[in-house]
């Protein structure tokens, strides 16, 4: 009998056939990812790729002056150091741990190997590449060109979307980094949203209290990535 894959959320791993799984399983391994844990920093060689199966991931892109800003997030729906499958050895980026949780990894070159070899893996890592690209242009759009209550209310959904509960630990200063926004005003546009009922929010902790509330205040980025996520024109 084939080896089972364990029980996991992440969506890349579950299409998987089990004839590619059989290839798989014996190098995948399961650990535990705790929030804040820096998984990639800039130009540091990639030893891993991770399949969250619980924990979301950012990705935080940084200036020569220390400024920082997220332009991606990665979730059960995909997984995080595709740059090294698609032949990088590294990363400009830094990717963070943004909500605990579990994760399967496997070795860099490990899934290089079966990358060539699994038509599926192949197939599905590239979907998930494409789309974390169009994540990451969108968003960049959506900062420039967008509001910050808008931005804020995209970026919780985002994040929601990704999590197993309505209640998000993060801070201002994180707020702050995601957003590319001051925390001053990342605090004045949360404590409006819990104002309207749509959030409650404490030092280090957001509730989502009414989804199709902060749904009625994002821009239309939000939909247009979930669409793209979801497979829908």
């Amino acid at each position: 009998m084939p080896e089972q894959l364990p029980s996991t959320r992440n969506q890349i791993l579950n299409a998987l056939p089990n004839n590619e799984l059989e290839l798989l399983l014996p190098h995948l391994e399961r650990v535990n990812l705790p929030h804040a844990h820096i998984l990639y920093r800039p130009d540091e060689k990639i030893e891993y790729v991770y399949f969250p199966d619980g924990a979301m991931i950012s990705i935080i892109a940084y200036t020569e002056g220390g400024q920082s800003a997220e332009v991606g997030i990665i979730g059960g729906e995909g997984a995080a150091g595709v740059d090294a499958v698609l032949g990088a050895e590294s990363t400009p980026n830094e990717s963070v741990v943004q909500f605990g949780s579990g994760a399967l990894r496997i070795k860099t070159e490990t899934i290089r190997k079966y990358f060539g070899q699994c038509g599926v893996l192949h197939d599905s890592l590239l979907s998930f590449t494409q789309k974390l690209m169009m994540q990451i242009s969108q968003k960049a759009l959506c900062n420039r060109l967008h509001p910050l209550d808008e931005r804020l209310s995209r970026w919780l959904l985002m994040c929601h979307d990704r999590s197993d509960s309505n209640h998000l630990r993060v801070t201002q200063e994180l707020l702050a980094v995601m957003l590319g926004a001051t925390r001053a005003s990342v605090t004045l546009a949360a404590i409006e949203m819990q104002n309207t009922g749509y959030i409650t929010y404490s030092r280090g902790n957001i509730t989502i209290v009414d989804r199709d509330g902060l749904e009625s205040i994002t821009c239309d980025c939000y939909e247009t990535i979930r669409r793209a996520y979801k497979g829908k024109k």
